[in-house]
């Protein structure tokens, strides 16, 4: 059996994270909750069901923030709670995007449609708590401080009110009203008017189909949940017993299961999430001692669907060494995952993101391994993007769809930490606003080796620049190119070092494409708006010269025909487990039919990755039927393992590959989506 270091290395292999506890069941979407702080504090931390993937809200000084009262938007997106200010914070799911709304309320809830926060706040003249509602938009700091905040009764209730919850069907607002008498639930009939509706219950939430409450009452001495109809009709059902406390009850997004917080006593200390099933009545421990739990709401995936091209950047989103994109500068762990957020990140839009294209670096890494992108809210697949070994500092392009909550996940599948950095180049919208693709070549529009695309036989200089024209060369039209897609290879290099490919007409980016070492040959897919001269620039940042090839494999304009389509990541080809290697200078056909690819298929973007190298040499993919163009794919020295994302037409539902190589390799493909007409 293979060593996980050894599957590390490959990239190849399927390696999984160790469960904490058992995997929930219910909805895909993440966990948000409350968390105990060595210190003593409590935070706010988000994680997957299995209990992967936690994130804390460090941002208050090692978790002095009280982390209380956590609730999601309706549309997943944002994590409004509870600090200890008193106030209310709204975080995006991996803790940045900090944003303060009330410096004096608690008990946060959403209104259905998310613009507004419903929540409790002192009110001086009746000497209580009282509901009030804030936009959810508000922004303390923007607004030196300033509360926007407005009572949700006309007059007070005469009572304290606090925990409210809303419901998404009838927007009718439920909360715990609480006298001399005792703690009763009232709702305010969706109109405003007060009014009791529940007796003797605290800390009710409402079902997402609105049909039912969740709520507290004592039960010999001890707080229990029950259940009712939300109109207060009918008797309740007890849903917990025994000698432990049961509070702060949170209806699953699926409305069949609920989480809650069980206590012997009252410190918050010795507090546990659980998550209870009603149907099976299995009860499970949440992981990683989270409570006051809450799920999140998902939103219909974006697989599959049809989605245009919109030019950006280059921007660089994520860079784990200074903390760009996150709460704090932190190596990605061990078998750890890096959340990114992408919508609503450097000027992208808030919303509407199918897919996004990502060149992806790592650096400083401690032991070989590989890299994942996948959707936040999915399972992280077997398929790998980046592969490197101990030391080694390497990019690769990603096209990678986005999750319901804006988020992508990366995730490190090394047995040491990495240092992962992320630049934008574009990303596409199912609302058909954007650019359509066309498959072109492959062809060769750039090699300085031969004075193809420049006017000498020259290397690059060190820190040089190559304006390339790319409009009318290649198979692209003269004008109306707005990005294109190359295949760009540093041969002959002097010394280590990096190029920055991006529009000509626009400031080099602080963004980078491609990595290399003295003396290595190595390739990566770019994808890159034109600039309005039909150029790309293509920069280098390296003491020594360097030869630069580029080839072509398509563009986007508004003229194209093809929409692209995300699929899960699905493997097409391994030659380790069909096949065999191969051969040297031999050429392996791959038949789409019957895969997720579907016959109408104009072009497919694959993660390509070359392994088991007994020679140097590269790889060319291009369409069946057509004769071995002059292009490259990937390069590699012998025992190497490279990937690299491939965009290639497709004539007759086939693609081959030719390894270009004195010795056997092999050979393993992942589909990523494709491109219809």
């Amino acid at each position: 059996m293979l060593s996980a270091s050894v599957l590390a290395a490959s990239g190849l292999g399927i390696l999984t994270a160790p469960v904490a506890q058992a995997a929930l069941p219910g909805t895909p979407g993440l966990l948000a909750g409350s968390k105990v702080m060595p210190n003593g504090g409590v935070t706010t931390g988000t994680e997957k069901l299995d209990g992967s993937r936690l994130v804390l809200d460090l941002t208050a000084s090692g978790g002095t923030d009280q982390g209380g009262g956590v609730t999601w938007s309706p549309d997943g997106k944002h994590v409004a709670l509870v600090n200890g200010a008193p106030g209310i914070e709204i975080y995006s799911p991996n803790a940045t995007g900090v944003r303060d709304v009330s410096e004096t309320s608690v008990d946060p809830a959403f209104t259905p449609d998310g613009s507004t926060i419903i929540a409790t706040g002192w009110d001086a003249g009746s000497n209580s708590d009282q509901l009030r509602s804030i936009p959810s938009s508000w922004d303390l700091i923007a607004q030196n401080g300033k509360e926007n905040q407005t009572p949700w009764f006309s007059t007070p209730t005469g009572g304290t009110d606090r925990y409210p919850t809303v419901s998404a069907t009838t927007g009718t607002v439920y909360f715990e009203h609480t006298t001399a008498t005792g703690k009763d639930v009232w709702t305010d009939h969706g109109d405003h008017t007060a009014g009791l509706l529940i007796s003797d219950g605290r800390q009710p939430d409402i079902s997402p189909d609105g049909s039912k409450l969740a709520f507290v009452r004592a039960v010999a001495g001890y707080a229990q949940i029950f259940e009712q109809a939300a109109d207060g009709s009918g008797s309740a059902t007890q849903l917990t017993s025994g000698s432990v406390n049961h509070t702060h009850p949170k209806w699953a997004p699926s409305g069949l299961a609920l989480d809650y917080d069980a206590n012997p006593g009252t410190d918050y200390v010795n507090t546990t999430g659980r998550h209870l099933v009603l149907a099976t009545k299995a009860d499970t421990l949440i992981p990683n001692g989270l409570f006051d739990v809450t799920e999140q709401p998902t939103a219909p995936t974006s697989l599959g669907v049809g989605s245009t091209f919109h030019t950006t950047g280059p921007t660089r989103l994520l860079d784990t060494r200074y903390g760009t994109g996150m709460v704090a500068p932190n190596a990605v762990p061990a078998m750890g995952t890096v959340p990114l957020l992408v919508e609503g990140a450097k000027g992208l839009p808030a919303s509407g993101i199918s897919a996004v294209v990502l060149n992806v670096t790592v650096t400083s890494t401690k032991a070989s391994g590989f890299l994942s992108a996948y959707p936040e809210g999915t399972a992280a697949s077997g398929a790998s993007n980046l592969n490197w070994t101990a030391g080694q500092t390497i990019a690769n392009q990603v096209i990678v769809p986005v999750g319901a909550d804006g988020e992508i996940d990366l995730y490190n599948r090394s047995s040491g930490t990495a240092q992962v950095v992320a630049d934008i180049s574009g990303y596409f919208t199912a609302d058909g606003s954007g650019a359509l693709f066309t498959a072109a070549g492959p062809a060769r529009v750039l090699d300085t080796r031969a004075a193809n695309g420049v006017t000498t036989k020259t290397p690059v200089a060190a820190n040089g620049t190559v304006s390339l024209q790319v409009a009318g060369r290649g198979g692209l039209p003269q004008s109306g190119v707005s990005a294109v897609v190359l295949n760009v290879t540093a041969t002959d290099t002097r010394t280590a070092g990096f190029a920055t490919v991006y529009p000509d007409g626009t400031p080099k980016p602080n963004a980078s494409n491609l990595n290399w070492t003295a003396g290595q040959t190595i390739a990566n897919h770019v994808l890159v708006p034109v600039g309005a001269d039909g150029k790309v620039e293509l920069a280098t940042h390296s003491a020594g010269t360097v030869d630069l090839v580029a080839d072509v494999f398509g563009y986007f304009s508004a003229s194209g025909t093809a929409t692209y389509h995300t699929t899960a990541p699905t493997r097409l080809l391994d030659t380790r487990q069909s096949g065999g290697a191969i051969a040297a200078r031999g050429t392996r056909s791959l038949s789409l039919a019957g895969t997720v690819v579907p016959a109408s298929v104009k072009a497919v973007v694959l993660n390509v990755t070359a392994t088991d190298t007994k020679l140097g040499g590269f790889l060319t993919a291009y369409p069946d039927g057509t004769n071995l163009p002059t292009s490259s794919n990937l390069n590699w020295s012998a025992g190497q393992t490279v990937p690299n994302l491939v965009t290639l037409r497709v004539v007759d539902g086939k693609i081959d590959f030719h390894n270009a190589s004195g010795g056997s390799v092999d050979v393993v493909a992942d589909v990523f989506g494709y491109y219809t007409d």
